[in-house]
């Protein structure tokens, strides 16, 4: 099983993708990597949309839309908990995974064409709701790419900005 991190952490987290379920509207698999003697993992599940033409059929993912990351058990509570090791939020986790997490706003940054089933996908997960009426402390800051590759079953998520991933952790919590 892949680490989760090589030697230092440096931002990017690895994951290996199991379990992959695929329907004509969305796609669900398993992410798990291996911490400190710990296997940690989540459920990772992505609209589609597929499209046909002429003799081809391409499978996208669905813009403006969100994804789903929901517990596996033990393995995602022990996800949190290195979660808070590794981000470092101003609060302290329940060190429990929701049972019904907020579904996670992403934009593709993918550029070119792409084969969901083959490419490598290239996210961009943020916290998409109007926060204006909450106070500074409320806010739910979240900047975090995550890439995927169905072909290779790796996975990775990467801290983009200083002080915008903690509050992933905020999201999956209970």
């Amino acid at each position: 099983m892949t680490d989760l991190f090589y030697d230092k952490y440096d931002g990017e987290m690895f994951f290996d993708i199991q379990d992959v379920e695929k329907s004509s509207d969305n796609y669900s698999f398993t992410i798990k990597s291996q911490y400190d003697g710990k296997v940690i993992g989540a459920r990772i599940t992505i609209p589609v949309l597929i499209r046909r033409s002429l003799f081809k059929t391409y499978k996208f993912v669905k813009t403006n839309s969100q994804l789903k990351i929901t517990s596996i058990g033990q393995e995602s509570d022990d996800f949190i908990c290195v979660l808070e090791s590794l981000l470092k939020p101003a609060y302290k986790s329940s060190k429990h995974f929701s049972d019904e997490p907020d579904p996670v706003d992403f934009s593709v940054l993918n550029r070119e064409i792409y084969d969901l089933d083959t490419d490598k996908i290239y996210l961009k997960l943020f916290n998409g709701e109007d926060q204006s009426d909450f106070e500074e402390d409320e806010k739910i800051n979240l900047e975090m790419n995550f890439t995927f590759n169905l072909s290779s079953n790796k996975a990775s998520l990467i801290e983009v900005r200083d002080g915008y991933s903690a509050d992933l952790i905020a999201v999956l919590m209970k």
